[in-house]
This record gives structure tokens, C-alpha cells and sequence, in this order.
């Protein structure tokens, strides 16, 4: 094996006519973006009636049950605790 103090670097053999200089950045033909609203983006709506609508709902009665999401103070047992 050869003395690490006598290797010499390896020489990459390159093209006619390219420029020893190295390699450089391409450009793309992109306009500057980095995202937010774009023409075009997002799901497209399908069916007649596509999308959600934002009108209020119509009052439950008392006899029809409701999902309700309660949070409990620190110092209280939990609900689900039998004990």
C-alpha cells in the first residue's frame, strides 16, 4: 500500500469543450413561490350539492340526545370513575 502523505488526488476526466471551473446551479423556468393560494389548487367539488354548508342548524328538542364535550376542573374525580 501507498503512504497516505504520497497518494495524489484523482483527476476526474471530463467532455470536450467543458470548462474546468466546476459544475453551476441551472435556473428553472418557475416564477418565485412558496406556496399559499394558487390558481387551480385544492379538491375539486363533486356531485350537485358539493361542499358544506354553513347555515345554522335547526334547534334539537329536548328528547333527542346531544354529543356534549365537558373538561373538568383539576381537582374534581373523573366521570367515567365508578368509586
Amino acid at each position: 500500500m501507498a503512504n497516505a502523505a504520497t497518494k495524489r488526488p484523482v483527476r476526474v476526466a471530463q467532455r470536450p469543450g467543458q470548462a474546468a471551473t466546476g459544475a453551476k446551479q441551472g435556473s428553472l423556468p418557475f416564477r418565485p413561490q412558496h406556496g399559499g393560494r394558487r390558481p387551480g389548487a385544492g379538491r375539486k367539488p363533486k356531485g350537485p350539492q358539493a361542499g358544506v354548508s354553513h347555515a345554522p342548524r335547526a334547534p334539537l328538542a329536548a328528547r333527542f340526545p346531544a354529543h356534549v364535550t365537558a373538561k373538568l376542573r383539576e381537582h374534581l374525580p373523573a366521570l367515567r370513575r365508578k368509586d
